[in-house]
């Protein structure tokens, strides 16, 4: 059996057990699981291991004699000749402990649904989607660091620096390289400067497949709004059909397919919560493959706790967020609300600071945008038509504005090369 052979080693061989990624729950066998706990807790302690001292450490840990079943393992389990060898047997543990995992969780979720618990269901779902991501490698000597670390620039060098998930807009993919996976991305502004709008226009053609928590816009004006970008026929005149003659009906009908071709999924439940948010995001995962969720907006969404300020709920959303994007390796895009004192001031550009609710969101994100529109302020504004982006915060590059082109009957954004940034 696999599992006395691996003991063996350990207890013949110790040496052999330095790089090895063994965890207890690999040991279907609970007491060699122990075995293996004491053997491990006694390598970190530099000791010397063998049969007889593990015995002895063992039977001062728990008063029970292992002289015994650890000598019959030595006697009748061959150790591992060899490191690859022994490599193949940990890793055929952790196969069979993973396929245990999963039909433990199947039973539970089986039992759960009999019972109607939906908490339970979700954790059970939680578990089964973690157990793919087990197999990850945490810890990497310095060659395999520096192996990952060429193939990230390679990675880079052939996809021209767009290493994250395509925002749609050349001018912003060059400063971040993309929405890059696990991150929290908070894009903010103040009402009416176009974030529901900046989000529809990534989910177009940005190319991804994308998951939309939308607490304001139903389906069908998220489903308008892409089909006046589409077809460039105005948003005003679609949803009153003013639209006229063949020309448009045609490039309706165009962008309707356009829009169409599109992996875009989108839950437009109000009142939903953090926990709901969870639930749909790994199903969109699961049977969809999402490469990216956003969410409008932050402070709208619920949280699944009662706390004694909104800040502290919108705190705990964040935090949820940035925990959901590392669970399912995607980035998470929320758009938030900024306070309205940013228009007391003679300069309204949003900064960090001005996040309304709650600093807890500036610490969980790795990228903050601020979304501003000086013609919203200035009639007579040198920016009328432009949009400004503002990187408030990144954790792994530029920080620093730039504009970008709004057209306003469209809603639509669009780049025209105009920035400056720094680190």
């Amino acid at each position: 059996m696999i599992e006395h052979n691996v003991i063996s080693t350990a207890l013949q061989k110790p040496e052999m057990m330095a790089g090895v990624d063994l965890r207890r729950e690999y040991f279907q066998d609970s007491n060699l699981g122990d075995v293996w706990s004491h053997i491990q807790h006694m390598l970190s302690k530099g000791d010397i291991v063998n049969f007889a001292l593990v015995a002895v450490d063992m039977k001062q840990q728990t008063g029970k004699d292992y002289t015994k079943f650890l000598g019959t393992i030595c006697k009748d389990s061959l150790p591992a000749s060899n490191q690859s060898i022994l490599d193949k047997y940990v890793e055929k543990m952790g196969v069979t402990h993973r396929e245990r995992a999963a039909v433990a969780a199947c039973d539970v979720l089986r039992d759960s649904i009999a019972n109607g618990g939906q908490n339970s269901i979700d954790a059970c779902i939680r578990d089964l989607m973690a157990l793919s991501s087990e197999t990850k490698k945490y810890t990497h000597d310095s060659k395999e660091k520096i192996n990952l670390a060429i193939q990230e620039i390679q990675n880079a060098w052939d996809s021209k620096g767009l290493v994250g998930v395509p925002t749609g807009l050349k001018t912003l993919d060059e400063q971040l390289g993309g929405f890059h996976k696990s991150d929290l991305i908070i894009v903010g502004a103040r009402p009416a400067m176009g974030k529901t709008a900046l989000a529809i226009n990534m989910m177009m053609y940005g190319g991804a497949r994308c998951g939309f928590i939308s607490c304001e816009q139903s389906a069908a004006q998220i489903g308008m709004r892409l089909m006046s970008l589409t077809s460039g026929v105005s948003l005003h005149d679609l949803r009153l059909a003013k639209y006229s003659a063949d020309d448009d009906n045609s490039a309706i009908t165009s962008g309707a397919m356009q829009v169409t071709q599109r992996q875009i999924y989108t839950n437009d439940r109000p009142g939903i919560n953090n926990l709901e948010i969870q639930r749909q995001a790994r199903e969109w995962k699961q049977k969809h493959d999402i490469d990216i969720l956003f969410v409008d907006y932050l402070q709208k969404i619920n949280s699944s706790m009662q706390h004694g300020t909104k800040a502290e709920a919108v705190g705990e959303v964040a935090v949820s967020l940035k925990n959901l994007a590392k669970e399912l390796n995607i980035p998470v895009v929320a758009l938030a609300q900024v306070n309205r004192s940013v228009e007391q001031r003679p300069d309204k550009r949003p900064m960090c600071s001005d996040i309304k609710d709650c600093g807890i969101i500036e610490q969980e994100a790795d990228v903050i945008a601020m979304l501003y529109r000086d013609e919203v302020y200035n009639d007579d504004s040198n920016d009328k038509g432009l949009a400004e982006i503002n990187i408030e915060k990144n954790r792994s590059g530029p920080i620093g504005d730039m504009k970008v082109g709004f057209e306003k009957q469209l809603l639509k954004f669009y780049d025209v090369e105009v920035r400056n940034y720094d680190y």
